[in-house]
Parts: C-alpha cells; sequence; structure tokens
C-alpha cells in the first residue's frame, strides 16, 4: 500500500464519524521528542520516525463543547467523536495489518496537540494559546494518532501563515489574567474556569454534572466562526 492510500485509509474513515474533519501529516522527530515535557519524552522517543495524523472536530454548535462530571473525572463530547473517529480508523488499519495509536493515550496526555496541529500544518498559535485554524479559528477539538507505516505529507507551500492577528482581544477578555504576549499562565486559567463547582468559576451550569468551560479567549478572537447557541435558553 503506497503512503497515499494508507493516509487515504485513515480519513476516508475518519470522515465516516466526522464528515467536516481537519486534518493533516507530520512526523516524529528527534527534536520534537526533546521539546516534549520530561514526563513524555520516554513514550514519545518510541513513535520517533512515526507517520502521525492530527485531525481535529470542528465544534459547529454547543453540544460538542459540554464537560461531563463523571465522579473526580469530566470528559469533553468532542472528545468522544474524537474517540469514535479514532476507533474508525483502527477498525480500517486493522485490515491492513498494521499498527496503530493514540499519541496522547501512548504519551499520558503528555504531548501539546497545538504543537502537532502547526506540525501538521493545521494552523498557528495563536496569543489566547490555541491553535488557530484558517477558517475555523480555535473552535476545534483535536487528536493525533500515529502509525508506523509512511503516510502521503502535505506539501510546505500547503501550510498557513500567521493566523493570528495580534488583535489582542483574548488578552483583554481573559477573566483569568491568564493571557499575555509573551505567557500562558495555565493554573490561573484553569483555577477560574474549570468547573462550575468551584465558586470563582466562569463555567456555566447547563445541569448538576454538565456545562459549558469559559472561552472568552476563543469568542473575543475574530477568527473563525461562533458555533451554534444551542444552549442560549439555559444561559
Amino acid at each position: 500500500m503506497s503512503p497515499r492510500q494508507r493516509r487515504a485509509l485513515i480519513v476516508d474513515a475518519l470522515k465516516t464519524v466526522i464528515p467536516d474533519v481537519v486534518h493533516g501529516v507530520c512526523k516524529i522527530s528527534e527534536r520534537d521528542v526533546r521539546r516534549a515535557p520530561a514526563a513524555a519524552r520516554p513514550k514519545l522517543a518510541e513513535l520517533t520516525g512515526w507517520s502521525v495524523v492530527v485531525y481535529a472536530v470542528p465544534i459547529t454548535d454547543e453540544g460538542l463543547w459540554v464537560w461531563h462530571r463523571h465522579g473526580d473525572r469530566r470528559s469533553l463530547m468532542a472528545n468522544y467523536v474524537l474517540a469514535l473517529g479514532f476507533d474508525a480508523a483502527c477498525s480500517a488499519m486493522r485490515e491492513t495489518g498494521e499498527e496503530i495509536l493514540s499519541v496522547s493515550e501512548h504519551t499520558g496526555n503528555g504531548v501539546s496537540m497545538v504543537e502537532l496541529g502547526e506540525l501538521a500544518g493545521l494552523g498557528t498559535r495563536g496569543w489566547n494559546n490555541l491553535l488557530l485554524h484558517p477558517t475555523y479559528g480555535s473552535w476545534l477539538q483535536i487528536e493525533a494518532l500515529a502509525t508506523p507505516g509512511e503516510l502521503e505529507e502535505d506539501p510546505i507551500s500547503a501550510y498557513p501563515e500567521d493566523v493570528c492577528v495580534k488583535c489582542m482581544a483574548c488578552i483583554t477578555d481573559c477573566p483569568a489574567d491568564a493571557l499575555s504576549v509573551d505567557d500562558f499562565n495555565a493554573a490561573a486559567c484553569s483555577k477560574l474556569v474549570a468547573a462550575p463547582w468551584n465558586p470563582r468559576s466562569e463555567a456555566v451550569a447547563l445541569t448538576e454534572r454538565s456545562y459549558l468551560e469559559c472561552r472568552e479567549c476563543i469568542d473575543s478572537c475574530p477568527v473563525g466562526s461562533p458555533p451554534e447557541r444551542i444552549f442560549s435558553w439555559r444561559h
């Protein structure tokens, strides 16, 4: 099977679950391993030279952006859709006898999907510290799968220029003061907006166990279109 056919097989499988899937291909290099958090490097090093399909589900309505609480854990509906896409790709590749695995699961969520998205040409990092896609802005949820087989890569010329327009709207509107031109304070962001049971949270509760997390840094960005507001009655 050629690199083009192998990529088409994976992408077609993803499209059975995510018809408007955004995707790109890159390879894990030794430089990528060195840049990863220390805890993730050993597992990521095992994928050196592997081809990676970075894929994302566009957030077209708020139903995909709902978080659900399960005891001490929480899950995002868009991640469930991404997992279904991965399962579909696994089934397709199983017929070829080739290995495929989830990058986030393999590395214990230690690898930045924003960085992988940049490497795969999906977009560039904005001042909101999220990936900015030329069409969808930051209204994407990203996952990545890896295979040792060769996959056709996109030409460098197809990669987007800097998508961020440097308007500073995300910095100005962040309720946690977590953003600046040079830095992102993850602790400040998560402490303020991670969950509705936090008294200082900016999350919007839909039920006792589901909510919409703060997204001012995405809402304020002029790149991309906001999703359909299907929960406005709860706001």
